[in-house]
């Protein structure tokens, strides 16, 4: 799924940046996009084991990557921790809230018998 997402977005269909396809890809959201694509292997949790620790380092993965290619396109630092600093808020809750989901769901499922 993560790499039909890019692969649209590459070949210019509006998934980001309303279009822009490759030239964008390829530019300073680079590290987001690789983040993004390597944040999918992180192990998931053992069962009945749902951290928020997990949605974070999801977060950390993608942000951590997406500031280093934005500091090495720009060569400054201040626009990069400008930028972990306006994403940090919306982490946060996007992992809170997937975190919710996540035990509501195994909840759910353990009440008819099976779990996640």
């Amino acid at each position: 799924m993560i790499g039909m997402y890019l692969a649209l977005g590459i070949v210019g269909v509006p998934v980001f940046n309303g279009g822009a396809g490759w030239e964008y890809f390829s530019s300073w959201p680079l590290g987001f996009f690789t983040g993004f694509s390597l944040a999918a292997f992180i192990p998931t949790p053992s069962q009945h084991k749902h951290d928020l620790l997990y949605f974070g380092a999801i977060h950390a993965v993608i942000v951590a990557l997406g500031v280093l290619v934005m500091f090495y396109h720009g060569g400054s630092a201040s626009s990069p921790l400008k930028v972990v600093i306006e994403l940090l808020p919306g982490a946060i809750i996007k992992s809170i809230i997937a975190w919710f989901i996540v035990i509501a769901i195994n909840r759910y499922l353990q009440a008819k018998g099976r779990s996640l």
